[in-house]
């Protein structure tokens, strides 16, 4: 029987790995249902965007009426949690955060787009025989969900493919499988772990950990507010009074937060304004590193590892709120904000509902992660690798979504009945942490899936790779080899 692929790939650079496949499969594979940019079946893009982009296949609505393909997945057991996941992930591409966005301004109508749309593909997935789908990535941009949750609800078989090194791919068939494997850990090579903390990291600057200067007006700020008001409330710049007041706004909370902040010198946002202000409160804030406290390093929103391997605790704040009820007498909790957080996910609720938390302290932010991390009595995330840091440095961590790093020993993840003063007991071996790094290493695949790894790789790497990464899907359609990630249904 032929393996008829629903393939989520956009560039060619992806395009490529899918050409290889076909030609290893030798008929045995095709690839009847693309969806990527302009150049395959169907545009993503466009249906995030809702532009009037045609594709090679048309639009996924024309000529399109309702016919119940969606159903599977209307009537599933997770309906309500993928319908909620699917508007907060289709949010972060609305007009408050993106130049280019949807035309969607309320609940409602993420409600009708989703229907309408999750009917429209289900179709497409029936009417082209649908066997097997691939994604190169964790689906987590509300269109790519949809149809991975719409695979699910069908019974299709899945291959996830995730980006781990710049030569290493994890695969999973569910997004929650990720970080369940099982460790063979006698006979491998051993990692080399960084005892003091990770502290070269390619998104982080060494900089956000120290004291330095506060910031200052500059001229840079004021025209980006100008620009700010020309291109979304013209009639405001003939109110003195409001940019006077805007101006004295942004000066006080650049002269509480850090330089290397800088929040007005790209661009200016009200809400951005709004965020910085509330943020700017915490500046004062006194670090208690002599009494026991858990750290909380807050991840950077929007992006994949909350809003899809998260679950539920893709809201940040819930993660505090439960790790607030099981917080031991005389314990804190210390959160930091991430130093390239902007106004998403970070509105005056936002704030409100931290404040309303007696134990938990927001700390100044450039208090140094690797001492917060050190002196904690352990570190709790979502899926962030300030745990795999931690673990490294012999403190225990808690997660709450699902982090590659699960397996590792050190890491415990949240349940309703957790100890935590048992959990900071943990004595990390680290030899045992050592060869248990060594060992996922090993059941990753050889490979690049992602673009962003490419920096000095030449035509003829990109070549290998794409034949390497070619054989690699042939042989998990095939199952010839095994997944990285089996995941609990399959233990």
């Amino acid at each position: 029987m032929t393996i008829r692929v629903l393939a989520e790939a956009r560039g060619d650079y992806r395009k490529a790995f899918l050409e290889q496949m076909i030609l290893k499969s030798s008929g045995k594979i095709e690839v009847a249902l693309h969806f990527g940019d302009k150049n395959s079946d169907f545009d993503i893009p466009s249906l995030l965007r809702q532009e009037y982009k045609i594709a090679q296949s048309g639009r996924i609505f024309d000529k399109s009426i309702y016919t119940g393909a969606n159903l599977p997945l209307i009537s599933s057991e997770g309906f309500h949690s993928a319908v909620e996941q699917f508007c907060d992930q289709l949010h972060r591409s609305s007009s408050k955060y993106q130049r280019r966005s949807h035309k969607m301004i309320n609940l409602h109508e993420y409600l009708d787009y989703y229907h309408i749309l999750s009917d429209a593909i289900g179709q497409k997935i029936l009417e082209r025989g649908i066997t097997h789908a691939i994604f190169f990535d964790v689906p987590h941009l509300a269109i790519d969900t949809l149809i991975y949750d719409l695979c699910v609800s069908m019974n299709i078989k899945i291959i996830i493919l995730s980006q781990f090194s710049q030569d290493k791919i994890f695969s999973m068939q569910r997004i929650q499988d990720l970080g369940e494997a099982s460790l063979e850990v006698e006979a491998t090579t051993k990692f080399p772990l960084d005892t003091s903390g990770r502290s070269e990291l390619d998104y982080m600057d060494t900089s956000w950990q120290t004291k330095g200067p506060r910031g200052r007006m500059r001229g840079v700020h004021i025209w980006n507010l100008i620009c700010h008001l020309m291109l979304k409330s013209p009639g405001a710049l003939l109110d003195r009074k409001f940019i006077v007041k805007t101006m004295s706004r942004m000066k006080g909370a650049l002269t509480l937060l850090p330089e290397w902040r800088d929040p007005f010198g790209k661009f200016f946002n009200h809400d951005y304004l709004d965020y910085l202000e509330y943020l700017a409160k915490y500046e004062g804030n006194l670090v208690p590193f002599d009494i026991p406290y858990i750290y909380v390093p807050l991840h950077l929103q929007p992006e994949m590892t909350t809003s899809s391997l998260g679950g539920i605790y893709r809201d940040q704040l819930l993660m505090i709120e439960h790790l607030h009820q099981k917080l031991p007498n005389g314990w804190k909790i210390l959160v930091k904000e991430n130093p390239k957080q902007g106004p998403f996910a970070r509105g005056p609720m936002f704030f409100h509902r931290l404040n309303r938390l007696n134990n938990v302290i927001m700390v100044p932010a450039d208090t140094d992660t690797k001492r917060l991390t050190r002196e904690s009595k352990l570190v709790a995330t979502v899926t962030g690798t300030a745990a795999f840091e931690a673990i490294q440095m012999r403190v225990p961590a808690v997660t709450f979504g699902n982090a590659w790093f699960n397996s590792l020993p050190g890491i415990t993840r949240f349940t309703a009945d957790i100890d935590l003063v048992e959990i900071s007991k943990l004595d990390i071996d680290l030899d045992q942490l050592s060869k248990s790094v060594g060992a996922l290493f090993n059941v990753c695949h050889n490979g690049n899936i992602d673009k962003w790894y490419l920096r000095g790789m030449t035509n003829s790497d990109k070549e290998k790779n794409a034949k390497a990464v070619g054989n690699l899907l042939y042989r998990l359609l095939t199952e010839e080899i095994p997944l990285t990630f089996s995941g609990p249904s399959k233990r």
